[in-house]
């Protein structure tokens, strides 16, 4: 773990102040300490891209992911035989699956962050000959995003990915699953009273 704490160290410099004004990521986290401690992580995970620190991306990510889940199955008063905060991130996955705190497109997500941050492993690294790179540190340190738009009709507007192996939609949000040009088309199909709209694409890298 030397490594990554010398990693993590290089991510703190000239560059903190950058990030002090985002818009909070966390606000839906209802304990306040445990919000503070998310967007403080956030910032990091944002300076360390930034450094180059990708190994401390993949570390970063994870344990924002963990917390969210904790937070997220803490609320639900269900007796379990290990204690949330004894649980890694694979385990608690499952369980907020099988608690429906996750779908199931969400637990199909996850499991791309959680193959990226297998490779914070020494031993995984060298057996797979795979590196730790931006690529996979973009994907971990990247949050779901939302898209909108409107129709003059005002009928519901419709996204998809045209991109399926860069992103995936969900809803309105936006899930980055590898690095690459994400491309959402939005569709309007039309009802009884307006003609369909024709489809509008966006691209994004």
């Amino acid at each position: 773990m030397a490594e990554n704490r010398n990693a993590l160290g290089v991510c703190r410099g000239s560059k903190e102040l950058r990030y002090h004004s985002a818009v909070s990521h966390f606000d839906f986290v209802r304990d306040e300490k445990l919000r503070d401690s998310l967007e403080a992580d956030h910032r990091e995970l944002r300076l360390c891209l930034d450094a180059g620190a990708y190994k401390a991306v993949h570390v970063l990510s994870g344990s924002l992911a963990e917390a969210l889940l904790i937070d997220a199955l803490a609320a639900k008063p269900v007796a379990r035989p290990t204690p949330l905060d004894e649980l890694t991130l694979g385990p608690l996955v499952t369980l907020a699956r099988s608690e429906g705190v996750l779908s199931q497109e969400t637990e199909n997500l996850t499991t791309v962050v959680r193959q990226y941050r297998n490779l914070i492993h020494p031993g995984r690294v060298k057996r797979l000959e795979k590196t730790v790179d931006k690529s996979g540190a973009v994907v971990a340190g990247t949050p779901p995003f939302t898209v909108s738009a409107t129709a003059s009709s005002g009928l519901t507007v419709r996204f998809n990915s045209r991109t399926t192996r860069v992103c995936k939609v969900s809803g309105t949000t936006v899930t980055l699953i590898a690095v690459g040009t994400c491309t959402i088309q939005a569709t309007q199909p039309g009802n009884t009273d307006y003609a369909a709209a024709p489809p509008s694409t966006r691209a994004s890298k």
